[in-house]
């Protein structure tokens, strides 16, 4: 009887627990989801928008609504992330029926504003063992990015880049998504059907996805890996060490010597088993053929490959003079780099009862692992810069977007190793006050200019029109330029790259798509069928051509021949000025309009002629 009430006893408690973890983990989701729909909405007046931004969704809408189009016929710029942040888009218009630019933009923007909080949350929750870990790191985490949004420009410049679709966003979810699989995996350690079938066949699932959407992550993922292999390596081979060999497994039981470094020592005998050999050749299979999506896709080629060894520097110097925090976000990462290596040193010489009866223990050796790993994917990506020999923001985001992790495992590894090694219970207590106190100090200090709280000013049940009135404030000269042409009573017009995007700066979209200056369709991030009538399946009844550029205009006329009418956007006037004569200047925008049957001749003639096989690099 009383071994039946204890085990009832211990299925009540199990159940209990696991009720709490549910209410823990909703509580948690839900915070984040505000916290993030907030800080998306704020951030929208720094939203990118243009053609880059435009086009891709355009490709997407074209997958779905044109049914002799492939995945190999959609032609995407080389920004995009493909995964996930295509395939959030697709499902946005497929399942959801959204059509409305602004509204995709917008949905987009919240949702990765949100798995900015909740996958860093996720990860932290693995390492700190206390109770409401996750609530409390989805909490402290909000707040750090509240203060980082408040006090860094180049945080928020950055940010912006994430929240724009398809700028590199998709690596950084992706990074976040692996840490969390791959840490998850070995500090569970029971290597069942679960860990198998996650460790062997999804990661190299995702991995190959992952470098297919964005050659980024090999530096914000693979090349961390291989790093903490090698520094797994150093320490395990410490002289310092040498009395704890032989007893490795016993002793360091946490996660650094209990899952990597046996990893390390028993790949031999993996690879030389016949089960794993298959498990291993399956894995492989599922890498390559991830890896192979983008073979596809018609991707732009990328630019030959050159080392440069000054100008990388000298433009990253000229990135910090313009935003300070970037080198204060870079001499972070490295200090806290090195104090992770320092602390997983010191807590490894212990002595072997001394590690085996500090139950705490375990939790700083494995957070100074796993900041080392931070710290390594925030930094891996100035190497990239050394291949592109371009540094532009969107290739450093994971340096200042990572850093609210960062910040949240330095304060907690700092307080732990302070309270387990220099003071006592007492002042312990103290500190553990002293860092909510810290935490709401910030709470309040990022909430000081109303980031959150001025957005009651505005719909907040309606982003879709918050975004779309940033859009037209931001880019004042598309609008006016815009209302322009739609003054003329014009639909369907073309214009070079960037100046297509005029269309979206109107209620009503009006047509104007891309073409090179010597008048061919511009096919970096279109397709073909952009240029097509769907309703007949032929050509646009194109009839005018917007310019906002001196040599493009030029370059028009001297394809096309002087224009039927010429007309000049002027900055204070509702409609723009018919000119007699051409004055061209590095600032005017025109309008030239071309009704004759020569500029129909040789616009189809110019769109048949055209092949769009092989690098597009124009």
């Amino acid at each position: 009887m009383v071994k039946l009430n204890t085990l009832n006893l211990l299925k009540y408690g199990r159940s209990n627990l696991i009720r709490i973890k549910s209410i823990e983990y909703m509580t948690g989701t839900l915070y984040c989801c505000m916290i993030s729909y907030f800080i998306a909405l704020a951030l929208s007046p720094n939203i990118l928008f243009h053609t880059d931004t435009f086009a891709p969704i355009e490709e997407i809408k074209s997958l779905i609504n044109i049914k002799n189009i492939g995945l190999s016929q959609l032609h995407l710029a080389r920004i995009p992330s493909i995964f996930p942040d295509l395939a959030i888009i697709y499902i946005f218009i497929k399942f959801f029926k959204i059509t409305n630019i602004y509204t995709i933009i917008s949905s987009y923007s919240i949702v990765n504003s949100f798995f900015l909080l909740f996958f860093p949350a996720l990860i932290s929750s693995l390492f700190i063992k206390k109770r409401f870990s996750f609530l409390y790191s989805s909490v402290a985490l909000s707040i750090i990015s509240l203060f980082l949004i408040n006090k860094s420009s180049f945080y928020r410049d950055s940010l912006a880049h994430y929240l724009t679709p398809l700028h590199q966003g998709g690596n950084i979810v992706m990074t976040f998504i692996c840490i969390f699989l791959l840490f998850s995996l070995f500090l569970d350690g029971k290597k069942g059907f679960l860990f198998h079938t996650i460790l062997f066949y999804l990661m190299p699932f995702l991995i190959g996805f992952s470098l297919t959407s964005n050659k980024l992550f090999a530096f914000t993922f693979i090349a961390p890996i291989f790093l903490s292999i090698i520094y797994l390596n150093i320490i395990s081979t410490n002289n310092l060490l040498a009395n704890l060999r032989h007893k490795l497994n016993k002793v360091l039981y946490c996660f650094v010597n209990r899952n990597a470094i046996r990893i390390n020592f028993n790949l031999v005998d993996i690879i030389n088993k016949i089960r794993n050999q298959k498990i291993l050749i399956a894995s492989l299979i599922i890498f390559i053929s991830a890896f192979s999506f983008q073979y596809f896709l018609d991707l732009q080629c990328l630019d030959p490959i050159s080392f440069k060894f000054y100008k990388p520097i000298e433009q990253f110097y000229d990135l910090t003079v313009s935003f300070r925090g970037l080198m204060t976000f870079f001499l972070f990462n490295i200090f806290f780099t090195i104090y992770s290596i320092y602390l997983l040193c010191i807590n490894l010489k212990q002595r072997e009862g001394l590690l085996l009866n500090d139950k705490n223990r375990p939790m700083i050796v494995n957070l100074s692992f796993l900041s080392f790993f931070i710290g390594s994917t925030s930094l891996s990506p100035l190497f990239y810069i050394w291949f592109t020999n371009n540094l532009i923001t969107r290739y450093l985001l994971v340096l200042p977007l990572f850093m609210p992790l960062a910040l949240f495992i330095f304060l907690n590894l700092l307080f732990l190793h302070l309270q387990w090694n220099l003071f006592n219970t007492n002042i312990s207590r103290l500190l553990n006050i002293f860092y909510v106190t810290l935490l709401t100090f910030l709470l309040i200090y990022s909430l000081r200019n109303h980031l959150i709280l001025n957005m009651t000013k505005n719909n907040l049940l309606q982003p879709t029109d918050i975004f779309y009135k940033e859009a037209l404030r931001q880019r004042g000269d598309y609008t006016r330029d815009y209302k322009q042409i739609k003054s003329l009573g014009l639909h369907n017009g073309l214009s070079d790259f960037w100046g297509s995007s005029v269309s979206y700066f109107g209620e009503e979209q009006i047509n104007v798509s891309p073409i090179l200056a010597n008048g061919t369709p511009n096919l970096w991030a279109h397709n073909i069928n952009f240029f097509m009538n769907q309703d007949t399946g032929k050509l646009r009844n194109y009839n005018f051509i917007y310019s906002r550029n001196i040599d493009f205009s030029k370059s028009i006329i001297g394809i096309f021949g002087q224009p039927d009418k010429i007309y000049k956007i002027e900055d204070e006037s509702i409609y723009p000025v018919l000119q007699d004569s051409l004055q061209l200047n590095l600032e005017s925008h025109f309008i030239f309009i071309y009704n004759n049957q020569e500029f129909k001749n040789k616009i189809a003639l110019l769109f048949n002629d055209r092949v769009s096989n092989g690098c597009r690099n124009y």
